[in-house]
């Protein structure tokens, strides 16, 4: 069998999370937030400009703390 003949491996998109209670439920579940958003900001149907304030947000929110949410 040859690697053209092998069936390709499809990703699933992640799952879209359940909406937050509050900033800090955001906060403590920021990572299952990031894959979606992440997935959201490499959509090439959105207009670069979109794309490109998701991933400054995603930069941000990555920066931010338990500290910081006091």
């Amino acid at each position: 069998m040859t690697p053209s003949d092998e069936t390709p491996i499809k990703r699933r998109a992640p799952r879209r999370p359940r909406a937050p209670k509050d900033v800090l439920d955001f906060h403590l579940r920021w990572r299952d937030f990031r894959r979606f958003a992440k997935t959201t900001a490499n959509r090439p149907e959105l207009p670069e400009e979109e794309r490109a304030v998701l991933r400054w947000l995603i930069e941000l929110a990555d920066r931010i703390g338990a500290r910081d949410l006091r």
